[in-house]
């Protein structure tokens, strides 16, 4: 099991990406490789949308076709992408303040998120 995890603006949600998802993933897109990562920004806006709903009403939606699509390639995308950018780990997607001015990724192992009561 791989993930996405999304922090926007307070808000957090997991986006779990299943084995048999990232393999018929995968396995549709042999040919894609890292590059210079053009849809990284598309596949993010496709969670934000997701994270924005929350934000605005407090209810996760389910994860859909699309979604399930950006995770994956968000995750693909830093797991086989050069040494500068690469993350061998699921994904954290940091959008502090909810404005999209100032996202960052990085390794879920190396953030400890805390939730307040």
């Amino acid at each position: 099991m791989r993930k996405v995890v999304y922090f926007y603006g307070g808000n957090v949600a997991d986006f779990p990406i299943p084995d048999e998802l990232y393999d018929a993933f995968k396995e549709r897109a042999v040919e894609l490789s890292a590059g210079p990562g053009e849809h990284l920004e598309p596949a993010r806006l496709v969670l934000q949308k997701v994270m924005e709903e929350f934000s605005s009403n407090g209810e996760a939606q389910q994860m859909g076709e699309n979604e399930a699509l950006a995770a994956c390639y968000i995750w693909h995308y830093f797991n086989t992408t050069d040494e500068e950018t690469r993350i061998d780990d699921d994904i954290l997607i940091v959008d502090a303040d909810g404005e999209s001015q100032d996202v960052q990724y990085v390794p879920l192992s190396e953030v400890e998120l805390v939730q307040e009561d």
